[in-house]
C-alpha cells in the first residue's frame, strides 16, 4: 500500500510540478515561432479530443521540430508515456540529455519510463542523479519510492524525511510515519512525528485520523480521547464523537462522558438517558422540557414528567397533579406499559384514584403479564382497597419473579401480609 502509492506519487510530479524547467533554454515559449504554429496546436488539441493519440505525438514532434521549444517535446513524451511507448522515450530523453545534462524534466521522464520497464536500478541511479541536482521534496520521495520497492525501509525514510524537511506536506508526513510505524516499529517516534507537526502546523483532520490510528492500536486511551476530541472540533462529524462516546462508556468514565455530551450537543436523548440513569433530575428535567417543546415527542413528556416526580423534594399536590397530567397525555399518545404502570402507581400510592390506577396497571400488564414490578403495583393497589385477598396473591406473584432484592417491594410485602 505504502509502495503503490508512492510509485503513484512519483508519476503524478512528472507531469505536473516539473513545468517550470521546461523553458530553462531554448525559444520563448510565449512568442510565436513559425507561421503555423497555432494552426499545428489546435490540430493536435483535435486530434487529441478525437482520441488519435498517434496524430497528436506526430503533432506535438513537429511542432517541437519547428520551433524548438520544449513544451512541445515535453506533450509529445507525455502522451508517448500514455501510450507505454517507454523505450522511445528513453531514446529520445538520452539524446536531449546530451545537451541539457542537468534538465530536470528530462531525468524525470527517465526515472518514470525505467520504473515502468521494471529497470529498478536504472531508475534509482536517476532518481539520485536527479535529486543531487534539484535537492527538491518530490524528487527525495521519487528516490524514496525505489528504496521502498527493495523494502529498504531504512534507505527511504532517510529520502522522505529529507523531503519533509523541504516541504511540511501532510502526504509525505503520512508516508514516513506508516513506514516507520509499521515497517521498522519506531511506533513512538512515529507518534512523536506527528504529534510534533500537529502542534506546529496543525492537526488537519488526515493527521489527526492517522494519529488516532496509532493511539488506537497502542490501547493508549488518553491519547485516543485527546485526538478524537480534536477530530470532532475540527469537522463536527457525528462519527468521531460516537467513538469518543463508546471509549468513555467502555472505560466507564460517567463524568467525562456527560462534560463531552453537554459541551458538545452531539447527542441530548443519550444525554437526557444518562440523566435519567444516574437519577441527575434536575437536569434531566430542564433537558426533557426543552427537548419536549422543540419536538413535541410523548417520549420527552413522560421523561419530564418522571423527572419532576423523583426529582422533587417535596411532593405537593400541585406537583402530583402536573405529573399525572403530563403523563396521561402521553399515554393517549403511545400507551407504553412503562408508562401506564408509572401513572397507575402514583394514582394508587397517593390515594389519587386507587381503582382508576389498578385500570392503568391492568393495562400495563396486558403489554407484559410477566412483569414483577407491575405485579407489585396492582398488589399494592388491592391492599389499598383492602382487598387483602387478591393482595397477597399478587404480591406473591411478583416476589417470584423480582425476588428479595427489591427494598420497595420487601416493604409492601411485609405490610401486605399484615392486611385483615
Amino acid at each position: 500500500m505504502i509502495r503503490s502509492s508512492l510509485v503513484l506519487l512519483s508519476l503524478l510530479f512528472i507531469f505536473s510540478a516539473c513545468a517550470p524547467s521546461y523553458v530553462s533554454k531554448g525559444p520563448d515559449p510565449l512568442k510565436k515561432s513559425f507561421s503555423l504554429e497555432d494552426h499545428l496546436i489546435v490540430s493536435a488539441l483535435l486530434a487529441n479530443r478525437a482520441g488519435d493519440y498517434n496524430k497528436t505525438i506526430h503533432l506535438y514532434e513537429e511542432l517541437y521540430t519547428k520551433s524548438g521549444k520544449n513544451e512541445y517535446l515535453f506533450e509529445s513524451f507525455k502522451y508517448l508515456y500514455e501510450q507505454k511507448h517507454y523505450q522511445k522515450i528513453l531514446e529520445k530523453v538520452d539524446l536531449c540529455l546530451d545537451d541539457e545534462p542537468e534538465d530536470k524534466a528530462l531525468l524525470r521522464f527517465k526515472v518514470a519510463c525505467h520504473n515502468a520497464l521494471s529497470d529498478h536500478t536504472l531508475a534509482k541511479e536517476a532518481a539520485l542523479r536527479l535529486v543531487a541536482i534539484t535537492q527538491e521534496a518530490q524528487d527525495y520521495q521519487r528516490v524514496a519510492s525505489l528504496y521502498l520497492m527493495e523494502e529498504d525501509y531504512k534507505t527511504a525514510l532517510k529520502y522522505l524525511e529529507s523531503a519533509y524537511s523541504i516541504e511540511k506536506s501532510e502526504t509525505i508526513l503520512v508516508d514516513l510515519v506508516t513506514i516507520m510505524y509499521l515497517k521498522l516499529q519506531e511506533k513512538k517516534e512515529a507518534v512523536a512525528y506527528l504529534e510534533s507537526h500537529s502542534r506546529q502546523y496543525g492537526c488537519s483532520e488526515k493527521i489527526c485520523a492517522k494519529l488516532a490510528t496509532f493511539y488506537s492500536d497502542l490501547d493508549d486511551k488518553e491519547g485516543q480521547i485527546s485526538t478524537y476530541k480534536r477530530l470532532y472540533k475540527l469537522t463536527k462529524k457525528k462519527k468521531y464523537a460516537r467513538i469518543l462516546v463508546q471509549i468513555y462508556a467502555y472505560n466507564r468514565d460517567t463524568d467525562s462522558l456527560l462534560n463531552f455530551l453537554e459541551e458538545s450537543g452531539f447527542n441530548d436523548e443519550f444525554l437526557l438517558r444518562i440523566y435519567m440513569a444516574e437519577k441527575i433530575y434536575n437536569k434531566s428535567q430542564v433537558l426533557a422540557q426543552r427537548l419536549y417543546q422543540q419536538t413535541k415527542k410523548p417520549f420527552y413528556q413522560a421523561q419530564y414528567a418522571i423527572s419532576l416526580y423523583e426529582g422533587s423534594k417535596k411532593l405537593t399536590k400541585k406537583v402530583i397533579d402536573e405529573v399525572i397530567e403530563n403523563l396521561e397525555s402521553v399515554v393517549q399518545k403511545t400507551p407504553e406499559a412503562t408508562y401506564l404502570n408509572y401513572i397507575g402507581y402514583l394514582l394508587i400510592n397517593h390515594d389519587v384514584d386507587v381503582k382508576e390506577g389498578i385500570k392503568y396497571v391492568n393495562k400495563a400488564l396486558q403489554l407484559e403479564k410477566d412483569s414483577g414490578f407491575y405485579l407489585d403495583s396492582l398488589a399494592w393497589g388491592y391492599y389499598k382497597l383492602k382487598q387483602c385477598k387478591k393482595a397477597k396473591r399478587t404480591i406473591l406473584a411478583a416476589k417470584k419473579i423480582l425476588g428479595d432484592d427489591n427494598p420497595e417491594l420487601q416493604e409492601h410485602y411485609k405490610i401486605i401480609l399484615k392486611c385483615k
